[in-house]
């Protein structure tokens, strides 16, 4: 559990995109936190967006699990009916303290 920068050192398009828009709104390091909040809100947006903003929690739910890939900041999630964490080996990140920063760890 970390709550740090998030690491730029293997960036998607999609995760440089809102590190570049999160420093410059704010000045400061993008963090993990509002990586999370961001993908969380992307997700609702898909699901309504293909549902419609009636539709009730069993038709978002079933939309989700088809599993249409939806590209986030830390994985792109594809959630399924046994899998409704939506993430895949491609959100797990080995992180390391170096100079008041968490940063990958060497591979």
């Amino acid at each position: 559990y970390a709550a740090g920068s998030l690491s730029k050192q293997h960036a998607s398009p999609t995760q440089k995109a809102f590190v570049d828009l999160y420093e410059k709104t704010y000045n400061q390091p993008a963090v993990q936190f509002a990586a999370q909040a961001w993908d969380a809100s992307r997700i609702l947006f898909a699901v309504l967006s293909a549902t419609g903003a009636k539709a009730n929690g069993r038709v978002m739910a079933a939309w989700l699990e088809k599993g249409t890939p939806i590209p986030g900041v830390e994985s792109t999630y594809r959630f399924s009916p046994k899998d409704h964490n939506g993430e895949g080996i491609d959100a797990v990140r080995m992180i390391v303290p170096k100079n008041g920063f968490w940063t990958d760890a060497p591979v």
